[in-house]
């Protein structure tokens, strides 16, 4: 994913387990490009899809513990 996102999370309790989701949704109907250092418009995207949970492939196992 560009740009990185970075976050600091503190204050959790070590013997309880978390997830974090992020939601990104599609804002309008074109595709952007990062040049130059900033982000310009660079064609029409694809249709909306049905938005749908993926996990990060680093996580093993914690998806069947989630409900």
């Amino acid at each position: 994913m560009f740009p990185k996102l970075d976050y600091v999370i503190r204050g959790l309790n070590q013997n309880k387990l978390y997830a974090m989701m992020l939601h990104i949704e599609q804002s309008d109907d074109c595709r952007y490009k990062f040049s130059s250092g900033e982000w310009m418009k660079s064609g029409k995207a694809e249709q909306h899809k049905e938005p749908k949970k993926l996990w990060h492939p680093d996580v093993e196992n914690v998806p069947q513990f989630i409900h």
